[in-house]
């Protein structure tokens, strides 16, 4: 399963994200292979709209599970369309977004 963290950086060590739509970038981790790559959002600079582009974003990286600050409802929207389950919140890295949700 791939899971993306919305970061303000790359890499594991990266300060968490609390915007889904506008992040910096989205780290993603593999968990079959353990393996971290980070995406640079490229909806981030969008004038409008920018959560349903994130969310074809991470949907085009193989991306089934977001962590994210906050969701909002159009990015909601269309996370649900694509099939990718999200949950709100956390602090820190994306490293201890990771561990506090159980992943690493």
């Amino acid at each position: 399963m791939k899971i993306a963290v919305t970061a303000h950086g790359e890499g594991p060590d990266a300060r968490f994200d609390e915007r889904f739509g506008r992040c910096d970038y989205f780290v993603i981790y593999d968990t079959a292979s353990g393996d971290f790559r980070s995406v640079k959002n490229t909806a981030a600079a969008a004038p409008n709209g920018a959560g349903g582009l994130a969310a074809a974003l991470v949907r085009k990286e193989g991306v089934s599970k977001v962590f994210a600050g906050e969701v909002g409802p159009k990015a909601a929207e269309a996370l649900r369309a694509a099939g990718i389950e999200w949950e709100t919140g956390g602090s820190g890295t994306v490293r201890d977004v990771l561990g506090a949700r159980g992943v690493l």
